[in-house]
């Protein structure tokens, strides 16, 4: 098994998402499973996905396959908008 491939099992659409979180409800309710274990499972994903989001070689390729698009575009169930940002690096400024 590789890793992406737990990832695109996951619900990927607004309505998918809402079974998704209705199911697990129901599932954590029914008193068959500990929710702290759950809730601690739940924070690991949310590290892992803004750890995945912020390595910098990821979030480049990206912004690349992104740029080789339209500015807007859509991808699947999802709108995709480029927009121009600029970041300033001050670490180095004495003043």
């Amino acid at each position: 098994m590789n890793a992406l491939s737990t990832i695109t099992v996951m619900p990927s659409t607004k309505a998918e998402i809402e079974v998704f979180v209705s199911k697990v409800k129901t599932e954590i309710l029914s008193g068959d499973y500990n929710p702290v274990v759950i809730d601690v499972q739940l924070k690991a994903m949310e590290e892992l996905i803004k750890a995945i989001r912020k390595e910098p070689e990821i979030r480049e390729y990206i912004l690349d396959e992104i740029s080789r698009n339209e500015k807007t575009f859509e991808l699947g169930n999802a709108k995709i908008t480029q927009k121009d940002s600029v970041r300033y690096d001050y670490s180095d400024d004495t003043e």
